[in-house]
This record gives C-alpha cells, sequence and structure tokens, in this order.
C-alpha cells in the first residue's frame, strides 16, 4: 500500500517539475479548447456536461498566463483582479513554509539522515571501547537531569533495568514532535502551488464550458459530504480501501517500528498527521493532475490517450517517494480510475478528491501501529547508538 502524495525536497526542484508540465499545455489556448471540446464530445467522451458558466469573451484574461503565474500562489489570481483569493493563497503558502522552517531550525529537529537505526558489529565495538575510557554515560542520565535526580527517579519508580531498544525492536526509526510536524507540513506547502495552479487556470476561462466555481473550502468538504459519496464510482473503492486498509495494518507491524515520545502518541498528533497526509494532496494533486493536466490532456489529445498520457505523469511525478519503485504500478492503476471519474463527472474534481482522500487517510492510520512509544527517546544521540544491551541498578 503506497501513499498517494509528492515528496520533494529543494524548491528548485519544485519549479522545474511544474514547469516541465505546464509548458507542453501552455500553447493550447482556450478558444482552441473549446473547439475541440465540441468535437471530441461527439466522437471520444462520454461526459456529463457542466452548466457552470460560460466561456469567457475573447478579451478576457490569458488562462496559460495565469497558470503559469500561479506557480507563485496568490500571482494567478492577482493577474485575474482577485485580490481577496491571491492575498489567501499566498498568505496561505506563507503561512505553512514559514511555521515548517520554524520546525526544521528547532535544536531537537531530527535529520532524514539521523533517523535510521542500524546497530552492527561496528556500533558494538565502538560502543564498548567509548564505555571503558568513560566517554558514554553509565547511568544513562534523563536530559539535564543531575545523578542525584537520576537516583531518586531510580527508587521512585523502582527501576531495575534499561535496555537498548536496538535489542528490544531490531533495526529501527525514530523522531519527534519538531521532526513530524516539518514532515507534515511539506505537502500542504506543495498543495497549496497545485491547487494555485488550478484555480488561476480555471478562473480565468480554460475550463471552457466545464468551468466549476468550487473554493478550496468546497473541496476539503467533499469527502465528507453525501452529495459526492453516493456514486458507487465514488463509495465502492472506498470500502474496498478500508478492507484493504485493515488487512495491511497487520503487515506493517512487521516492519522497522517508529520510535516516539510518548506524549506524541498521547496528543492526538499521529491521528493529526494521518489526516493532513489525506486531505492537503487529496486537494492539491487533484487540482493539479485531474483539473488542470488530466482536462487538457483529453482536450488535445481525445479520451484514452489523454487520460493515460496525464496518468504516466501522476506516476511520474511520485519518483522522488522512497517507495517510487514499489508504488509505481498502483499509482498508475489510480491514476487511470481518477482520471476515468474526473471525466465521467464532467471534469469535476470533487469526486476524485474524495477517493484520494479516503484513500490515503486510511493508509495513514494503518500505518500507526508502527510507531512505539521509547521510555529512553529523550537520550542523545550518542547514547542512542552506544547504549550497552543492558543497564541492572540494585539498591
Amino acid at each position: 500500500m503506497k501513499f498517494f502524495s509528492i515528496q520533494f525536497k529543494p524548491t528548485g526542484r519544485l519549479c522545474f517539475f511544474l514547469l516541465l508540465f505546464l509548458v507542453p499545455t501552455f500553447y493550447l489556448s482556450s478558444d482552441e479548447i473549446e473547439e475541440q471540446t465540441s468535437i471530441r464530445n461527439s466522437r471520444d467522451l462520454e461526459v456529463q456536461k457542466s452548466n457552470w458558466g460560460k466561456p469567457l469573451p475573447p478579451d478576457s484574461p490569458n488562462p496559460r498566463a495565469a497558470a503559469f503565474l500561479g506557480i507563485i500562489p496568490g500571482l494567478g489570481q492577482a493577474y485575474l483582479g482577485n485580490p481577496g483569493t491571491a492575498g489567501f493563497q499566498m498568505g496561505l503558502f506563507l503561512g505553512i513554509n514559514r511555521t515548517r522552517s520554524y520546525m526544521v531550525h528547532q535544536p531537537d529537529y531530527i535529520k532524514l539522515k539521523d533517523r535510521n537505526v542500524d546497530f552492527d558489529l561496528f556500533d558494538a565495538y565502538l560502543g564498548t571501547s567509548l564505555q571503558r575510557n568513560n566517554s558514554v554515560y553509565t547511568d544513562l542520565p534523563l536530559i539535564s537531569e543531575t545523578q542525584y535526580d537520576r537516583t531518586l527517579r531510580l527508587f521512585s519508580n523502582k527501576a531495575i533495568a534499561e535496555l537498548n531498544p536496538y535489542i528490544k525492536y531490531g533495526p529501527y526509526e525514530r523522531t519527534n514532535k519538531s521532526s513530524f510536524v516539518a514532515d507534515n507540513l511539506s505537502n500542504p506547502e506543495l498543495s497549496v502551488i497545485l491547487y494555485s495552479v488550478y484555480s488561476s487556470y480555471r478562473d480565468a476561462g480554460g475550463l471552457g464550458e466545464y468551468k466549476k466555481s468550487e473554493t478550496i473550502e468546497d473541496l476539503a468538504l467533499a469527502p465528507f459530504q453525501f452529495s459526492v459519496l453516493k456514486s458507487y464510482f465514488v463509495y465502492v473503492p472506498i470500502v474496498a480501501m478500508a478492507a484493504i486498509a485493515g488487512v495491511s495494518s497487520r503487515s506493517y507491524s512487521g516492519d522497522n517500528p517508529i520510535l516516539v515520545p510518548e506524549s506524541l502518541r498521547r496528543d492526538g498528533s499521529l491521528q493529526a498527521g494521518a489526516f493532513l497526509t489525506g486531505i492537503s494532496p487529496a486537494i492539491g494533486e487533484e487540482a493539479f493532475f485531474r483539473g488542470y493536466v488530466n482536462y487538457n490532456m483529453t482536450m488535445r489529445l481525445g479520451a484514452l490517450p489523454g487520460l493515460g498520457t496525464s496518468s504516466l505523469l501522476f506516476m511520474l511525478a511520485h519518483e522522488g517517494n522512497t517507495d517510487a519503485a514499489d508504488g509505481r504500478l498502483s499509482r498508475l492503476a489510480m491514476g487511470l480510475y481518477l482520471g476515468y471519474v474526473h471525466m465521467k463527472f464532467g471534469y469535476d474534481i470533487r469526486p476524485t478528491v474524495a477517493i484520494h482522500f479516503w484513500y490515503n487517510f486510511l493508509i495513514g492510520l494503518s500505518e500507526l501501529v508502527r510507531y512505539k512509544s521509547d521510555p529512553n527517546f529523550d537520550k542523545s544521540q550518542r547514547e542512542v547508538f552506544y547504549m550497552p544491551f543492558s543497564y541492572t541498578h540494585k539498591f
């Protein structure tokens, strides 16, 4: 089971990626799209036409220019003369970006390269050598804890032994509140950009007779609206996903655990992270890959070639993910189905947002079994790596 959410690191790669997918569709004007729509509707597309608006007059803003400017959240809407929407998109993006940056720069933030703990013979030998030279605390104090405080705590807790988590779990990963929050803000940051491109193109009249008027709030509510969920094209795959996610939760229990402070498991952060990982890619990726890319590809190439092309781009966009190789076929299949549903409902992205959300959210919940509380979590990285197998205290 793979998440359908894009993982990007440098902002430069993100801009290049967006340009890569935007350029092929820019040269097709909205007038050409409207002319081709009437031809392909009768020949290729079996869709439900929408009566939401009419094509804008020739002197209206250029949808291609609006989409291009939308790469910077709010700029496309400013070009269209919508200062309120522009300010909202820009403010949302900057707020997420600054919050994520703040968490990354916290003293306890754990870099990606330091999260995997795989104890080997060299570590064991080095740890033993350091202990013999008194280079490692043999009493393993907590952060800022004095020897007296530690002894008092051991008496009050009647502690007998502390074990190296590697001995208990084998290889494991570790994260904390700062790292977890920073990781979970990456998707919303990207999703605002993707939605900005789509909304700018849509509001400039790029969708022609299929023009929609949904807001980002409408898309966020789509996974919970009966009017959206009642279609068997939507609820059948969701029910199937729920069953698969239930089975997958057992398989995840065999993966390397993720050790976290007890507070992270207790305060609901893990469940909130699963929700955020569900809703933000659902809105951003569906707006861009279905609302923008799939629409343009099917208008330009026809139903089947366009659907195949947009689905392939959807799969390739996830090549930056750690599970890219294992998830290619599932993402391609999902792209094909979501693209089909998108066309089936007259290029309405609300049904695909609902399907995408429930898939990611259910998988996120099933992965929570990997998170384990670690009483030794607050020890320093050196102590975690070089902690002896067992410490026994007798009083």
